[in-house]
């Protein structure tokens, strides 16, 4: 598989990942099960950085090419989000003295141990997960580098199992603890599992699947998005610690293995009804924006929410749909005024066969 092939289907893909997070966050109810998007996430990123690492690995620019063009696609739009928070923070008298974490993508670890409370705006609360992502960036580039394909493969295998049982461990020490939801070893597994199915396609080992097991997975598939919609409520151990915690562990162990086999089948494109809707106009639009979408939708929420209660107003659908319509609109504009013109760069910073 060619990595600078574009796959509209990973477009709607995104599309959906980041509509469940924004359910997630909204108060709407619908679906507060919504943060499995944020592992979608983390699964994609595992497979499209390993597939661009993998094809351009014997390029003499591999780090500086990398780590430059990483550099000016996320950090520009993340620290202007992090500047508004800090302007946020004052201008409502909030602490705004944990910054600090935030300038160096180790948030992460004190919301975790902190559940969630740190002296900064809790409108950026979620760039957690983007904290975990960057410091993947530190050892992905390593391991593919300096490790042939197929020992790759099993190194992020290996790290994948090692980050269930880190799991496993720090739930048995100390329960399913927010800490444990957002620690950068609680969550290396699935992004490890999208980096395995890379070096498969790499390899040319893409039919992991066929006939009756096509059919198993997309049972599987079902059955665990049926699971996540009836099992919502017990979700969230921290709230619920008589039922929750063996749910959360579970769920989470399934979604290991859900992840990945979502997007082989997407990737080969065994149903074309699924190609369909995933390739989809609106589908495609919305998750060419998803970056900007999950970067901002959190504070435009927590803003509208706070400042202007127009919920009790409009009530909670036409609420959502309005923080929506909002966040959509700065993520354009921030897209088409702010991080294009530095994209731009990119084509300067090519990598070198």
């Amino acid at each position: 598989m060619d990595s600078n092939k574009y796959i509209p289907e990973l477009d709607g893909y995104r599309a959906i990942a980041v509509l469940m997070v924004m359910l997630h966050h909204s108060k709407w109810g619908l679906f507060s099960t919504g943060w499995i998007g944020v592992q979608f996430f983390f699964g994609l990123s595992g497979f499209l950085i390993t597939r661009i690492l993998l094809k351009q690995k014997h390029s003499p620019s591999y780090f500086k090419t990398f780590y430059t063009r990483r550099i000016l696609r996320i950090f520009p739009a993340y620290y202007l989000v992090v500047f508004i928070g800090v302007v946020y923070g004052l201008v409502v008298g909030s602490n705004v003295s944990d910054v600090y974490w935030y300038l160096f993508y180790l948030q992460n670890f004190p919301l975790g141990a902190q559940q969630w409370s740190l002296n900064f705006p809790e409108a950026l609360n979620h760039t957690w997960s983007l904290a975990i992502e960057e410091q993947f960036y530190l050892f992905a580039p390593l391991i593919v580098k300096f490790l042939p394909t197929r020992k790759a493969m099993f190194a992020f295998l290996g790290l994948c199992a090692a980050s269930v049982f880190f799991k496993i461990g720090l739930f048995i020490n100390q329960g399913a603890t927010v800490l444990n939801y957002t620690h950068t070893f609680s969550n290396l597994d699935i992004i490890s599992a999208g980096c395995w199915l890379a070096c498969r396609y790499h390899l040319g080992e893409q039919k992991l699947l066929s006939g009756l097991l096509v059919k198993l997975t997309v049972g599987y598939l079902i059955f665990y998005a049926a699971l996540a919609l009836s099992m919502d409520q017990f979700l969230w151990p921290w709230q619920y610690p008589d039922l929750g915690s063996i749910y959360w562990l579970l769920f989470h162990v399934l979604l290991l293995l859900a992840v990945p086999l979502l997007l082989h089948l997407i990737l080969i494109k065994r149903f074309a009804i699924v190609s369909r809707m995933l390739t989809s106009s609106p589908l495609v639009q919305f998750g060419q924006m998803s970056y900007g979408l999950y970067l901002y939708h959190y504070l435009v929420f927590r803003i509208v929410d706070l400042h202007f209660p127009i919920a009790s107003a409009w009530g909670s659908f036409m609420a959502f749909l309005i923080k929506c319509i909002l966040s959509w609109l700065v993520a354009r504009w921030s897209w088409k005024y702010f991080e294009q013109p530095i994209l731009k760069r990119k084509e300067v910073f090519q990598y070198t066969r």
